[in-house]
C-alpha cells in the first residue's frame, strides 16, 4: 500500500477535542500498526501547528500528552519519501519494532523564531547553550530543546537506510532508540546507515542506549 500526500494537511490546534487512544492519551496523527510493504510518499506537507502545544508544555497543561505526526508500530519493508513535516507537537516520526526501512529525500522543519520567542518568554536560556546570531536580529538566545522534544526521526528497528534528509528541529535529528528483546520483528536496533543528510540547528545524530 502507498499513501500519497500531495496537498497540505494542517493538524488541529484544538487540543481539547483531540481524539484519545485506549490509554486516554492524545492519539498520534498517523498511527499505524502491523504495516507491511507500506510507503508514505508525495510532494505535500503535514504541518503539526505545534506552537500552542509547545506553549502548553512550558505551562505544564498538556494533560493528555502530545501527538507525534507519524507513529508506526510493528512493520516490515516501509518507505517514506518526499513529504515535508513541519512543527510537530512532539516527535515528528517515530517507528518502532520494524525490519526494513528506507527514509529518504524529505524535510523536517521546526519554526525557529517561534521556539526562540517561547524560550525568551518562558525559560530564558533553557536550551543547550548554542547561541544564535541569525534570524532577524534574535541574538544570544540559546536554542530551545527541552521541554519541547521536537525530535526528527526516531527509529527502533533493523536494516534501515536513512539518506538525503534535511532536518532543522533544535533537538535530536535522527535518534536511534533501543528496541526491546520482546520485539516481534527485531530485538535490537542494528544495521542502520545514515548518510548525506543536512542538519541545521539540531543536536546532531543521537545513538540511544540499547538494552542488554
Amino acid at each position: 500500500m502507498t499513501l500519497t500526500i500531495d496537498g497540505t494537511i494542517l493538524l488541529s490546534k484544538r487540543h481539547e477535542e483531540w481524539p484519545k487512544n485506549g490509554k486516554n492519551e492524545n492519539s498520534d496523527f498517523l498511527s499505524l500498526k502491523e504495516v507491511h510493504n507500506f510507503a508514505i510518499v508525495g510532494k505535500g506537507t503535514i504541518d503539526g501547528q505545534g506552537f500552542m502545544w509547545w506553549i502548553r508544555e512550558y505551562l505544564g497543561t498538556n494533560h493528555f500528552g502530545r501527538p507525534h505526526i507519524v507513529k508506526i508500530d510493528r512493520a516490515t519493508n516501509i518507505e517514506m519519501a518526499g513529504v515535508r513535516y513541519l512543527n510537530s507537537p512532539y516527535y515528528h516520526i517515530g517507528v518502532t519494532d520494524f525490519d526494513g526501512g528506507y527514509f529518504h529525500d524529505f524535510e523536517i522543519f521546526v519554526n525557529v523564531k517561534g521556539q526562540l520567542e517561547l524560550g525568551k518568554l518562558f525559560a530564558a536560556n533553557n536550551g543547550h547553550g548554542i547561541a544564535s546570531t541569525l534570524l532577524g536580529g534574535l541574538k544570544d538566545i540559546s536554542l530551545p530543546t527541552f521541554p519541547l522534544n521536537t525530535d526528527g526521526l526516531d527509529p527502533r528497528g533493523k536494516n534501515i537506510l536513512i539518506e538525503r534528509l534535511n532536518i532543522t528541529n533544535y533537538d535530536d535529528a535522527v535518534a536511534v532508540k533501543p528496541l526491546s528483546r520482546n520485539g516481534k520483528y527485531g530485538q535490537c536496533s542494528e544495521n542502520i546507515i545514515v548518510r548525506d543528510c543536512n542538519i541545521h540547528f539540531g543536536v546532531g545524530m543521537t545513538i540511544g542506549a540499547v538494552l542488554p
